[in-house]
């Protein structure tokens, strides 16, 4: 299990025109790679039924970080009265291949209920780490985790990466700091 606190924002602009803003704030792409989800149900469950954030939660998640590594996923997030996550937790399981792992799930009573290609541009000014995910070639997000592989900054508290991340002024939605994408995509179809 890892518990791990983070913060995302719907982007207003265009990608061109964010990367303008990043770089001009002293910003540099650190790394850029692609996350492939495919978010599993127990296919007895009625999704007519559910509100889609209790489905979420119901949800296995076959990763794929593309040349980097394979997995099975599965979040839990407790939320406050505002919506906001209040506690987050990850669990993990490497697999092999994508496909069995799907068909695996499917064997045992899962079905598919939405996929997310993820898009990910890793943004650093040395001080502080971004990511700009574009998510099914559509919306644009910016995801700020409490750690980072490159940079040693940690944050002990949501406040202060809220803080940072509005200080930056960027052409974000700042109303809701803990958008959930795969809600969006889920509401979509």
């Amino acid at each position: 299990m890892k518990e791990e606190k983070e913060i995302t924002v719907k982007v207003n602009c265009s990608y061109e025109k964010l990367h303008s803003d990043l770089i001009s704030k002293g910003f540099n792409i650190v790394e850029e790679y692609q996350v492939n989800d495919i978010y599993m149900l127990d296919k007895n469950i009625n999704i007519n039924n559910i509100p889609v954030r209790e489905l979420l939660k119901k949800c296995i998640l076959i990763r794929d970080i593309v040349g980097i590594t394979k997995k099975l996923v599965y979040k839990y997030k407790e939320t406050n009265d505002l919506g906001e996550i209040t506690r987050q937790t990850k669990y993990e399981c490497a697999i092999e291949d994508i496909n069995d792992a799907e068909m695996f799930m499917k064997q045992i009573g899962y079905k598919d209920l939405i996929k997310i290609d993820d898009k990910c541009i890793v943004y650093s000014n040395n001080e502080m780490v971004l990511v700009v995910q574009v998510v099914n070639n559509h919306h644009l997000f910016i995801e700020m985790e409490d750690t980072s592989v490159h940079i040693d900054k940690i944050y002990t508290e949501i406040s202060a990466m809220k803080k940072d991340l509005i200080d930056l002024d960027l052409d974000c939605d700042y109303t809701d700091m803990f958008v959930r994408k795969a809600e969006i995509v889920f509401n979509e179809i």
